[in-house]
């Protein structure tokens, strides 16, 4: 399908200018592919739009086709000049498989299937019908459809109520209502399925650079197990986008700065970048992600002062281009409030330690109560009282401090705003499992990680191969 190969192929050899000549796992290139390509998609059509340029099939394609023309130039020019800055693929070598871990293998591989063929199913059948999903997204890419260009009449979104926010999955949508000619709500849902298709392949794959196939499959068996993962991965809200956007920024930094490849850290930073071009969050999320980066590129151990200002670059300079490109088109339609949403600071009226409190009391309900996510919280405090005696690697260290991160900042601006009203409220707990959402991945990331660490501090000879690049 064209609205599905065009950016794919951008998508491809925007990765292949990136990375040059390194040789990447073909599941895992048209992965990263398809992510970066509907990225790239966005911008080109948000850069239409503040032209003024008609947004039809023709005008995009033809869009995407002069981008296909010059990225493959300076592709080309990138293959011929420069080397790739990654030290070549060691041969894996992995244990063989027992018919014990084989039955385990195919009973989970017989579970993610089930589980992305009902994920599949609910985007194709049920209709666009949570508030947000529609006045946030679906109703802005069925006017996009339309009227042929990206003016958002104010009238029409509760006094401009949703003027303000990012554009990316209304973009992205509408697309591929242009490719087949008509408004169709499976279609529209069915780009997040196969953003969640995309994501668990990559994860798939960055797991395994640091375990082994069975460890991370059974990280993907993790994340699926989640309720509401799967719930939000059949649905056009802009929490899962973000959401897989943000940790496939974390998954790439982490082997960029681990393998010293400034190319995988710029990836990392165009995945953050498109991330806040999905929801208002992804500019906080991109800050916290940076926080990471200066973290690791500037500790004692990792330190060299070349590679940390060219990771830094390379990782802040597409979000300045992707956010330029949105501000441009706030300016040129005089959108000028950045939420319609003013975040005011309280006052504890109950006393600091009560709201404290409070909050502590929503997170452990929604983590180990609300059925949203399994047992996986609880599992993963096992897992890491498990390893509290062994060395940890480095991409323990790394996704640990990331979580973190997030923590920190959700534990330090929600009792200072009025966000403390909606996360804590019980009749609209959905708003905190939206939020959580967004690093959810992180839980069972580090459960796989932790239990083969666990299992190789048991048992030596239990993962003596090399780690394998992509």
């Amino acid at each position: 399908m064209p609205d599905i190969l065009l950016p794919v192929l951008c998508g491809m050899l925007t990765l292949g200018l990136i990375v040059g000549n390194q040789r990447i796992n073909v599941g895992f290139a048209l992965a990263l592919g398809y992510a970066l390509g509907m990225g790239i998609l966005g911008q080109l059509m948000l850069l239409m739009g503040w032209q003024e340029i008609s947004i039809d099939k023709g005008t995009v394609s033809l869009a995407l086709f002069i981008y296909l023309s010059v990225i493959s130039l300076l592709f080309l020019l990138r293959l011929y000049f420069f080397s790739s800055d990654i030290p070549p693929k060691s041969p894996t070598i992995e244990p063989s498989l027992t018919w014990m871990r084989k039955a385990v293998f195919v009973i989970m591989l017989a579970y993610i299937s089930y589980q992305m063929a009902y994920i599949f199913w609910n985007a194709w059948y049920l209709p666009v019908y949570q508030a947000d999903a529609f006045s946030l997204h679906a109703y802005k890419a069925k006017i996009f459809f339309h009227t042929h260009h990206l003016k958002q009449p104010s009238e029409l979104y509760l006094a401009g109520k949703y003027l303000s926010y990012p554009l990316q999955i209304p973009l992205v949508v509408t697309w591929v209502a242009l490719n087949i000619g008509q408004w169709h709500e499976g279609w529209a849902q069915m780009t997040i399925a196969l953003n969640c298709l995309v994501f668990i392949v990559i994860v798939y794959h960055g797991v395994k650079l640091w375990t082994d196939r069975l460890t991370a499959l059974l990280t993907v068996t993790l994340i699926l197990s989640s309720f509401f993962f799967v719930l939000h991965a059949s649905m056009v809200y802009g929490d899962f986008t973000v959401m897989s956007y943000t940790i496939l920024a974390l998954l790439l930094m982490a082997w960029g700065v681990h393998s010293r490849a400034i190319s995988f850290i710029i990836l990392g930073g165009l995945m953050s970048a498109f991330g806040a071009s999905v929801k208002l969050e992804g500019i906080e999320y991109f800050v916290l992600e940076l926080i990471v980066l200066c973290r690791f590129i500037f500790a004692k151990e990792f330190f060299d002062p070349r590679f940390a200002l060219k990771s830094f670059g390379g990782y802040v300079l597409p979000f300045i281009l992707v956010e330029a490109n949105f501000l441009f088109f706030k300016a040129h339609y005089g959108i000028t409030e950045l939420s319609n949403q003013e975040h005011q600071f309280v006052f504890f009226q109950q006393g600091l330690l009560a709201y404290i409190f409070t909050i502590a009391m929503a997170l452990v309900d929604n983590f180990f109560l609300s059925g949203n996510w399994s047992i996986l919280w609880f599992f993963l405090i096992v897992m890491v009282l498990a390893n509290g005696g062994y060395q940890k690697s480095f991409a323990i260290q790394f996704f640990s401090f990331a979580l973190g991160i997030f923590f920190v900042c959700f534990g330090v601006t929600v009792p200072f705003t009025e966000l403390f009203v909606y996360y804590t409220d019980r009749s609209s707990m959905d708003t905190l499992a939206r939020v959580l959402l967004h690093f959810y991945p992180l839980c069972p990331i580090l459960i796989g990680l932790l239990t083969f660490n666990f299992l190789k501090n048991r048992r030596p000879h239990f993962a003596s191969h090399p780690v394998e690049l992509l």
